[in-house]
This record gives C-alpha cells, structure tokens and sequence, in this order.
C-alpha cells in the first residue's frame, strides 16, 4: 500500500499494508472470539479448565484470519490493470470507486505535524504529487495508479475543501492516460512523442487550476488533439475509451463541486 511521506509530499511504499491487516485480523478476531467462547462453554460443562477455549480460540482465529485474506486478496483481484482496451471502462469504475472513499482514521497517519503538512498544500500541488507526471515519449508509464493514494490525500482535508476537487482531477487524469499505455508499445517514436507532447500540455493546464471543476479550454484542446491523434495512429478503439473517460471526468468532477458548495 502507497502511504505518505511527509518528508517529500509524496507517496511511498510500505510493507506493512494497514488495509490488507485490518481485513484479516478483523475477521480472525470475531471468529477467534466466537471459538473461545464455545470453547469455555464447553470446558465448563466438561471440566477440561481452558483446553478446548484455547484450542477453538486459536482455530477460530486462524481460520478467520483465512476467510479476511482470501476475501482481501479476492477484491485486490477485482482491480488488475486492464490488459486490452475494452477492460478500461469497469477497471476506472472501480478505480474511483476506491478514490472516493473517505479512510476511517485508524488507517491514516496519526501524527498532527503530518496533517498539517496536507492542509498547507495548495490543489495545484495536491493534483502534481498525485497525476501522473505525463508518457515518457520513449517508454510506456514508468508505474500503474492507486486509487489508495488518491483517497489517503482526499481524507486528510476537509471534505468541503475545494482541493478535493484537485485530488479528483489527478485520479481521473491517471485513468486517462490507460488507454495511452495500452497502445504505447504499439507506436512508433514519432507517435509516441507527439501523443506525450499534448497529453502533457493537458496535464499541466489542469495543474495551472486544479481546485476548479471547470476544465480550461487550453486543456481541452490539447486533449481533443491526443483523441484526434489516436485515431490518425488507427487507435480509434483507444481514442473511443478516452473519450469516454473523460466524459466521466468532466461529470464526476461537476458532481463533486456541488457537493462541496
């Protein structure tokens, strides 16, 4: 799981994933507790003091902690990259899905010094730790997004904090550049740095004003160019994608605001 680091402002990897801890000792607790307790019924009527409450407790637990790593590791299934373009759409469903819930606290860093550093950070930075940088024109996306840095950032400020809407700018901007990397392996270096060219112009004019739900027609006309270049390329499926993506940023976005309003 990605956290923050509040040395740099950025996110960081962690071995310990507090999410995946928290879905196997939740359920390893309940059903721990549920076989101590017919353990102890039982070593009451038997006489047998705390034998069969320590062996069902431990069997109980284990088996719990079983359930909650398979249903864990069953969802994180539920969210691989796509590897073809008609899988982008449900992949960027479930993406947001995640982004836009709020952490419960006990999954958040504690530390006051640390969430203070988030509520001194404008949206333009916000949206520049979390969107990705733009394609390198040599190379496919140097790694793949997660939704869990986008709803880290969001739940560490207000939830009528007009910098949610730059969190959300940079979650779907991420999900844009999908389709890029889908077909990047299939263009020539000439394309390729011309779909990175104005895919990056729109990322940096979201980034000019990231706090505001309306995107800037200079952004959008940089990305009108990356639909029109797809289709030139014979990416017609990707470009259809794109579009579609971006409809739905332009709507999320503009839901978004009302709520903050």
């Amino acid at each position: 799981m990605l956290i923050l680091d509040f040395r740099t402002g950025k996110m960081t990897k962690l071995a310990l994933d507090l999410i995946d801890v928290a879905s196997v000792v939740g359920p390893g607790a309940a059903l721990g507790l549920g076989g101590a307790g017919l353990g102890y019924l039982i070593d009451m009527l038997a006489g047998t003091k705390r034998r069969w409450t320590t062996i069902l407790g431990l069997t109980g637990l284990a088996g719990g902690a079983g359930v909650g790593g398979w249903l864990r590791y069953m969802y994180k299934q539920q969210l691989r990259f796509p590897e073809k373009v008609g899988d982008v759409t449900s992949y960027a469903d479930k993406f947001i899905e995640i982004a836009s819930k709020r952490l419960p606290e006990d999954q958040l860093q504690q530390n006051g010094t640390q969430r203070n550093d988030i509520g001194k950070m404008e949206g333009t930075i916000l949206f520049d730790q979390l969107a990705v940088p733009g394609l390198s024109p040599n190379s496919i996306l140097a790694s793949k997004p997660n939704p869990y840095s986008h709803s880290a950032f969001a739940s560490l400020i207000p939830l009528n904090d007009r910098r949610q809407i730059a969190i959300r700018h940079a979650a779907y901007t991420n999900l844009e550049a999908v389709p890029l990397h889908l077909c990047w392996n299939e263009l020539d270096a000439d394309q390729r740095d011309q779909l990175f060219k104005y895919f990056r112009t729109y990322r940096d004019w979201l980034s000019l004003a990231a706090d505001n739900p309306a995107i800037d027609p200079e952004a959008e006309n940089a990305f009108s160019t990356v639909v029109q270049l797809l289709v030139r390329y014979g990416k017609g499926e990707h470009a259809k994608t794109l579009q579609e993506l971006h409809g739905k940023h332009k709507a999320n976005v503009q839901e978004l605001a009302k709520q903050i309003q």
